[in-house]
């Protein structure tokens, strides 16, 4: 893939990201993971594969509301099979910021050949509002 190929997969797959949380949907949001994909949460907890990703995400969906997860992408690099983006987040439900900070995602191609998150790692700069 071509670099503007890969920062067009990123960007359509963090537009859904957003959507997912727009529309509090778990399903949705574990779509942008990879079948093995993961999230490594504060603390040190792994989440791995679509049903534990939604059945994670979805009641602080349901608990927050709809919000905006505003995502900036700072770099992506190449390595071999891999591809790594890292950036600043912002979760903001209308003007109240419930939550920001700094994240590494690495995308892989799935069978199909399409860009999916593979691990995720966030670190909050802020602690999220319950």
């Amino acid at each position: 893939m071509t670099i503007d190929q890969v920062e067009k997969a990123i960007r359509a797959g963090n537009d859904v990201w957003n959507r997912a949380f727009q529309e509090q949907s778990g399903k949705l949001f574990a779509s942008v993971f990879h079948e093995d994909g993961a999230v490594c949460s504060q603390g040190g907890v792994l989440t791995t594969g679509h049903e534990a990703l939604e059945a994670a995400i979805q009641p602080f969906m349901d608990q927050v509301g709809p919000m905006e997860c505003l995502i900036r992408t700072a770099g992506i690099w190449f390595d071999g099979g891999l591809i790594y983006e890292s950036g600043y987040y912002t979760y903001q439900a209308g003007a109240k910021v419930i939550g920001t900070g700094t994240y590494v995602v690495m995308w892989k191609a799935d069978a199909q050949g399409k860009l999916k998150i593979w691990r995720d790692i966030g670190i909050a700069a802020e602690k999220v509002e319950k």
